[in-house]
């Protein structure tokens, strides 16, 4: 642990909250994140991990992440600026859905909450 990290440690964590409310004790994000940060230790070697078949979403997004990498390290451009798509209109979205709503709509120009924020913002 740095010294920064420690200091951080003694002058927010309150014991209290620790019980209570938040696990660490600490009362806003940003400190928080910094602790983690500054005492996370070395970096794991990932070349020792065992992934099974439940992480394939992890498999292929470490995949693609290599590849973006080497795509970039050979001097081509980045996978996520080529092509035709419009990255634009890709869209992060997140709600409770009503009773026969269409989970496939939320985020994209068919849920209507995601039209109305974006009519606000004009």
């Amino acid at each position: 642990m740095t010294r920064f990290a420690i200091k951080l440690a003694q002058n927010k964590e309150d014991r209290a909250a620790q019980k209570t409310t938040s696990y660490t004790g600490i009362p806003e994000f940003r400190s928080h994140d910094l602790m983690v940060t500054e005492t996370m230790g070395p970096r794991y070697d990932r070349t020792k991990e065992h992934w099974g078949t439940t992480d394939i979403a992890l498999i292929r997004m470490h995949s693609l992440l290599l590849q973006g990498a080497q795509v970039v390290a050979d001097g081509r451009q980045p996978l996520a600026l080529g092509g035709t798509g419009d990255f634009t209109k890709i869209l992060a979205a997140e709600k409770i859905l009503a009773t026969g709503e269409n989970w496939m709509d939320v985020g994209t120009e068919a849920d209507p909450d995601l039209q109305a924020f974006l009519s606000a913002r004009i």
